[in-house]
């Protein structure tokens, strides 16, 4: 008889698995932290993103449009 054992979910996700994970570039990531809009953590020289946070991000992005371009100076809207 086997006996079934729940596997430890993964709490939190390496740059690159983020980006895998969220379907955005490595580039748009870096924006939208330096936006403020996505908050790693730091554990060690290791930047890591919690699941909390890419689900919190991910509500907070619905229905909006991200473009991670720098606005230009003297750009008309």
């Amino acid at each position: 008889m086997m006996i079934e054992t729940n596997p430890v979910e993964q709490l939190a996700f390496r740059i690159e698995d983020t980006c895998r994970m969220l379907g955005i570039s490595r580039f748009t990531l870096y924006a939208e932290i330096n936006a403020g809009r996505l908050f790693p953590c730091k554990v060690g020289r290791r930047t890591l993103f919690t699941r909390t946070e890419m689900e919190r991000w991910l509500r907070a992005a619905q229905g909006t449009v991200i473009d991670p371009r720098p606005l230009s100076v003297g750009a008309v809207s």
